[in-house]
């Protein structure tokens, strides 16, 4: 399923337009992206998001064997709680 179709599904289940559908959508990812940033874990419908430090570590580059220095990033890590686990199953 795309955005577009998610967007489409709600206009049409909560008799909203898609214009301001879409418009939701767009500032929800902004505020996500801008907590994230932050350093900031949330809580949003059964979802956690959080930020993760991934340490400097070596890797491998698979077509020549050859090692490679990977520099210390951050990752988003997103869960799903038990709940909606459990909805999936």
């Amino acid at each position: 399923m795309t955005s577009l179709s998610v967007i489409d599904e709600v206009a049409a289940t909560y008799g909203v337009t898609k214009k301001d559908t879409k418009e939701f959508a767009k500032m929800f990812e902004e505020v996500i992206a801008k907590m994230l940033a932050n350093g900031e874990a949330f809580k949003f419908a059964d979802v956690n998001f959080s930020v993760k430090d991934v340490p400097a570590h070596t890797g491998r580059n698979p077509a020549t064997g050859e090692a490679l220095d990977i520099p210390a990033s951050k990752k988003v890590v997103i869960k799903p709680s038990s709940g909606l686990k459990t909805v999936v199953k």
